[in-house]
C-alpha cells in the first residue's frame, strides 16, 4: 500500500544532544506527513513521491529523485555534516546500475552514497563547467537490504586541510585526514537520490535526511542514530 505525500513544515527548533546544533535542512518521511525542518524549501520530485508501508518512508524508484531548492549556496569548504537514514534494496556488489545508490549529490561539490559494497564519499572543487574530484573515501561491507544510517562529517582543520569522518549506525567507521583545495560553492543545487548527471540512482527508501553546515560531534553522530526508530528492523 502506498500513499501520495503532503507537505507539513514545522517551525520548531531541533536540538541535538545537549548542545544546540541545528541542521540547515531536515526532511522527515516517517509520519504521515513530510516533516520539514530548515532554511531550505520544500524537496521538488521529478516523479510524484509515495511513501510504503510499514515503515512508513520515502520510497525512491523507477528514477525518481528530488532536488533540494535554494540549496546552491550549501558547501562543505567550511566543514560541515550529511547524514540519512536509508534502505538499500538492491545487493548487486559486482557492477552494473543495480549496484550504485547515491544518496547526497551536489555537482563537483560532494557526493554521498553506496558504490557496490562500499559507502562513498568524495569532495570536488566546486568549479564549473568541469571540476577534479579530489578525496576518495569509503567503507567496504557497509549493510544492505537493511535500515542504516550513515553519516559524513567534514571538519575544516587548516587552509586546504581536512578531516573526513565516516559513521554507520553512529560507530565511527573511518577517519582520513587530506588535503582540498575548495573553491566557493557553484550554482547547483543539492539533489537526493540523483547524482553524477543522471545515471547514478537509488532504488531504496529513505526515513531521513539532514544537512549541517557545521561538523558535529562523535557523540552527535552517536545521538542521531540512537533516535532512529527503524535501526533495529532488518
Amino acid at each position: 500500500m502506498k500513499r501520495i505525500f503532503v507537505f507539513f513544515f514545522l517551525t520548531a527548533a531541533f536540538v541535538l544532544c545537549a548542545a544546540e546544533i541545528k541542521p540547515v535542512l531536515e526532511y522527515d518521511f516517517t509520519g504521515e506527513l513530510i516533516a520539514a525542518k530548515g532554511i531550505y524549501g520544500k524537496p521538488v520530485f521529478r516523479h510524484t513521491p509515495v511513501i510504503s508501508v510499514p515503515d512508513t518512508a520515502l520510497e525512491l524508484k523507477d528514477k525518481n529523485y528530488f532536488t533540494v531548492p535554494e540549496s546552491q549556496m550549501f558547501t562543505l569548504k567550511n566543514g560541515g555534516t550529511l547524514h540519512a537514514v536509508v534502505f538499500f534494496k538492491d545487493s548487486n556488489i559486482k557492477g552494473g546500475d543495480s549496484a550504485f545508490d547515491m544518496i547526497f549529490f551536489k555537482h563537483n561539490d560532494f557526493l554521498f552514497g553506496r558504490l557496490c559494497n562500499e559507502l562513498y564519499f568524495n569532495m570536488g572543487d566546486g568549479k564549473l563547467p568541469s571540476g577534479k574530484w579530489l578525496t576518495h573515501t569509503s567503507v567496504k561491507n557497509i549493510p544492505l537490504k537493511q535500515w542504516t544510517a550513515l553519516t559524513a562529517v567534514v571538519t575544516f582543520t587548516a587552509p586546504d586541510r581536512y578531516k573526513t569522518v565516516l559513521f554507520i549506525n553512529g560507530k565511527k567507521v573511518f577517519t582520513k585526514y587530506h588535503r582540498a583545495k575548495l573553491n566557493p560553492p557553484n550554482a547547483k543545487a543539492v539533489t537526493v537520490g540523483m547524482g553524477w548527471g543522471g545515471p547514478w540512482f537509488m532504488n531504496g527508501s529513505i526515513a531521513r535526511i539532514m544537512l549541517f553546515d557545521k561538523p558535529i560531534s562523535d557523540a552527535q553522530a552517536a545521538s542521531l542514530a540512537a533516535g532512529e526508530k527503524y535501526l533495529s528492523k532488518k
